[in-house]
């Protein structure tokens, strides 16, 4: 508003703080730790329990066990990807939904519904520092189990811990 209006720009200090938001304002997407492995685990097991189902026969040992291995490996690919698109979800949320409402509401001068916008959009870029350890944690389980698995990537990781314990 300062700006269109042509006066001075307040004093960011001036600004106490943002105003407190209710729940329903804060809906930025969220993913828990304990709520991914909660799932990943439900799905793993609904998964063995069909492969068992399957692979019943008493010559069928190795095979199964072949089949829960792979399961088990997906089970942790599935985590990374979901902890990845975690991510991609609050990061479309930030920029498509909250900063589209902060530029309209600043460019009419609404100065409660821009720091309304702008509580939300902290609120949810506070959320990216614990999606994104999640994602971490996902990635470095997928590179500790199966590095081949991340593709190129787990190759140039493969080469460069191979190279630090020569060093």
């Amino acid at each position: 508003m300062a700006l269109r209006d042509g006066s001075s720009l307040p004093d960011p200090t001036s600004i106490e703080s943002l105003p407190e938001l209710s729940d329903t304002v804060m809906e930025h997407p969220t993913l828990s730790l304990e709520e991914l492995l909660r799932d990943s685990k439900q799905e793993l097991e609904a998964q063995e329990e069909s492969l068992r189902t399957i692979w019943c026969d008493e010559d069928d040992e190795p095979e199964l066990e072949d089949h829960l291995h792979e399961a088990r490996l997906d089970a942790v690919r599935d985590r990374a990807t979901r902890a990845g698109r975690q991510l991609m979800k609050l990061c479309e949320y930030i920029s498509e939904v909250l900063c589209p409402e902060l530029v309209t509401s600043t460019e009419a001068g609404n100065s409660e519904v821009a720091l309304r916008a702008l509580a939300a959009v902290s609120a949810a870029g506070e959320e990216a520092v614990p999606a994104y350890k999640i994602y971490e944690v996902a990635l470095s389980e997928q590179y500790e189990r199966s590095p081949t698995s991340l593709g190129a990537m787990g190759e140039h990781l493969m080469l460069f811990e191979g190279w630090l314990n020569t060093q």
